[in-house]
């Protein structure tokens, strides 16, 4: 420490230790404390009575405390094993392990998932767009045609994570290992270290879809509804949904709560469709984000025999002046549908 300033220590107990300024002992890398203060209002105790040590004199008379374990842990988005020698809650070294099993990893996933809050430990999974609509879009069946579809929550997913995410990293740990040994790929096992950035979370959510009602997945909830004009849109279930990306929580994973599907889609591409598309067994009707030639939306409707009664005309009188060369036809009721332009009236 520098001069009149506190020296600092950690303890075999974990209590954070300190020496008043200007002690002799300050020194001195290893002390025999024999008395410490607690009452002084801070989180570390004050060294009252101590002596100095070396550490060869302080490993001997460690008994107990001294000890050596190999622990994984993580490191970032990464899982590593290292040996670890310590004396109580102090790490002496620290150097890297053997690489961790499959079933080792699993099991050390499995535990994040389960024990971190607000579903940070599901956050730390790669979620990509289809993870994330797979279980928006199998949130929305539980919600509305119960069991056996799974529930999406936070808390049912880390409950049942050794059904679902387990064998999927087991498989991932064995693929990384098997490229290893070939010499094709340096592999996280054998670097000693695992990364979740390769796991396919979609593919192992799918190890809780029911059989046989999991052909019906595509049915019940379509990933693309085809409109008129026979362009094949995807349904927004709403998987973007969620908590800060700051975190990670739940920005990144969606909510494990239903979403009300959306279809974005140019009027144009609408004109002769009068019923709102409606899913789950017609008991969810898909709200429509009607949208201008630019993708701007210029009307939302979860009833399309209305919108064309009553809002196209409006949307009509705004919109044949800005895009005259898209179809603004008087009735859209029997108007062809068209991806492109092509004035009509």
């Amino acid at each position: 420490p520098r001069a009149g300033k506190e020296a600092h220590y950690a303890s075999v107990a974990g209590t954070g230790l300190r020496l008043a300024a200007g002690s002799a002992l300050a020194e001195s890398e290893w002390l025999a404390v024999a008395g410490v203060d607690l009452t002084t209002g801070r989180g570390d105790a004050l060294v009252r009575a101590a002596a100095p040590l070396d550490e060869q004199a302080a490993l001997e008379l460690a008994g107990a405390w001294l000890a050596e374990e190999e622990r994984t842990v993580w490191d970032g988005g990464r899982l590593r094993t290292e040996r670890v020698r310590r004396l109580g809650a102090i790490t002496l070294t620290a150097t890297p392990g053997s690489p961790p099993g499959p079933q080792e990893v699993a099991d050390v996933v499995v535990e994040r998932v389960r024990t971190e809050g607000a579903g940070a430990g599901l956050a730390a999974l790669p979620w990509d767009e289809e993870a994330r609509s797979l279980r928006a879009r199998l949130a929305l069946l539980h919600e509305h045609l119960g069991e056996p579809w799974p529930d999406m929550s936070d808390a049912a997913l880390a409950k049942r994570a050794e059904e679902w995410l387990a064998p999927a990293v087991m498989s991932l740990v064995g693929q990384a290992g098997s490229r290893g040994s070939s010499g094709a790929a340096a592999s996280s096992a054998g670097s000693r270290r695992f990364s979740l950035e390769r796991l396919d979370v979609a593919q192992a959510l799918r190890a809780l879809l029911p059989w046989p009602q999991a052909a019906r997945l595509e049915e019940l909830a379509p990933e693309r509804i085809e409109v008129p004009s026979g362009s094949q849109v995807r349904v927004d279930y709403g998987s973007s949904a969620g908590p800060s990306a700051a975190t990670g929580a739940m920005d990144s994973a969606g909510t494990g709560q239903a979403g009300r599907p959306v279809l974005a889609v140019r009027v144009q591409e609408c004109f002769g469709w009068a019923a709102t598309p409606r899913i789950v067994e017609g008991r969810v009707a898909v709200l429509l984000h009607l949208l201008s030639p630019a993708r701007r939306p210029v009307a939302v409707t979860d009833d399309l025999a209305s919108f064309w009664e009553q809002g196209y005309p409006q949307v009509r009188s705004e919109m044949r002046g800005r895009y005259p060369k898209h179809a603004w036809p008087e009735d859209p009721w029997n108007a062809p549908a068209t991806r492109g332009t092509g004035r009509r009236r």
